[in-house]
């Protein structure tokens, strides 16, 4: 058996189906039909324990990546967002590739390919974490996931095509945000030739970086190639666990603004029950950013509770610089104010009294009888009963 001859019949197959759907005039369509023969290639080549779909990516951040052509995904343990043949939403924790998938690659459509991988690579969470059982935990990095330019044909050389991903690889702001390889099919590949992923998930480039457009002019056999360095590379990557309590309680996009602990309030006006949960509105919390006060923790506990703060083994962070809502300067809580409220009385004095809130992943300290009227409003999301259901 030459297993060479094998994939060159499957690359034919690929360059006729490109051909045939060069008779639809429709250009989505299209580059849909391509980019489903692709993915019916490799839904049939890669183990069962790799999936193929299209559509975006998301993290438990609420940042999402471009419409990704081909994503290589875990089908057994990590769930879709959103399920659909066309057009699925995945969590970055089920990734293993994504492949941009061209027609024709010319200057244009390589340097948005460039642009649409490095927006996915920037959702990826750069957090280490551990693995094992039975007693047994071992640390390792985060999951470095395969990315990739597969093009059918182009009017370019290899040479000029190696020399535009130097240029694109000088500017990009992470190195590690580039494509794996670009790959013209029956031409060659532009890309490193060693592995680049090893044991737990390490990650690293060439030590010469002219490395990263080195060109081979595979020809024929460069379907193979490529399916041998993708299944190469993807064989190393280890998920993160997927901890799905991440997404429920995920940041909402308000505005410019990524916003969690804003809407979930219970309002009573006039002792009577309301139907709706209430949050934050857009302009309430732009006004807590832009009014609040840099403080160490220390002194805003301090501003809060009215008596020094002592953490001798460090677990507040007492000294961490945090921003603090209190425009009015309201005084700490003091004993004549806690007796009165513990014996039902309506304090006799207002005072700072806090909630926080995270907006864009920064905790705010943020007194809500210091915002200006109208600074709530129902959330349409959220009961009454749903919220105190918990």
């Amino acid at each position: 058996m030459d297993v060479r001859k094998i994939f060159k019949a499957a690359s034919d197959k690929l360059m006729a189906e490109f051909v045939q759907s060069g008779e639809i005039h429709h250009q989505g369509g299209k580059g849909t039909l391509r980019e489903d023969a692709f993915s019916d290639f490799l839904s049939k080549q890669l183990p069962s324990r790799y999936a193929i779909g299209r559509g975006e990516v998301i993290n438990s951040e609420n940042f999402t990546s471009g419409q990704i052509d081909l994503i290589i995904h875990d089908p057994f343990y990590c769930p879709k967002i959103v399920s659909s043949p066309f057009h699925s939403v995945f969590p970055i924790e089920s990734i293993y590739g994504a492949i941009s998938i061209k027609s024709t690659l010319n200057s244009t459509q390589l340097q948005e390919a460039y642009q649409n991988i490095e927006s996915f690579h920037k959702i990826v969470i750069r957090k280490p974490f551990t693995i094992g059982g039975n007693g047994f935990q071992s640390g390792i990095s985060y999951p470095h996931p395969v990315t990739a330019v597969v093009a059918y044909k182009t009017d370019r050389s290899l040479e000029s095509i190696s020399e535009q991903v130097r240029k694109l690889d000088e500017n990009i702001e992470d190195i590690t945000c580039r494509p794996d390889f670009i790959c013209i099919l029956e031409k060659g590949i532009i890309g490193p030739r060693n592995i680049l992923r090893g044991d737990f998930n390490s990650f690293q480039l060439p030590s010469d970086i002219t490395d990263l457009c080195s060109l081979r002019k595979t020809g024929r056999h460069t379907l193979l190639k490529v399916y041998l360095q993708l299944l190469r590379e993807i064989n190393k990557i280890t998920l993160r666990p997927l901890d799905l309590e991440n997404y429920e309680n995920m940041p909402q996009i308000v505005g410019r603004f990524r916003v969690r602990r804003h809407d979930s309030f219970a309002r009573l006006e006039n002792d009577v029950t309301p139907t709706n949960a209430t949050r934050l509105t857009k302009l309430a919390i732009q006004t807590i950013v832009e009014q609040s006060v840099q403080m160490t923790r220390r002194e805003v506990f301090e501003a809060w509770f009215g008596q020094p703060m002592n953490d001798p083994n460090n677990t507040m962070a007492l000294d961490a610089i945090v921003p603090c809502f209190n425009p009015r300067h309201l005084p700490p809580m003091s004993p004549t104010y806690i007796q009165e409220r513990n014996s039902g009385q309506k304090p006799s004095v207002e005072v700072f009294h806090p909630y926080q809130i995270e907006i864009d992943n920064i905790e705010y300290f943020v007194d809500f009888s210091s915002l200006p009227p109208n600074s709530f409003e129902e959330n349409p999301d959220l009961t009454f009963e749903e919220l105190m259901s918990g």
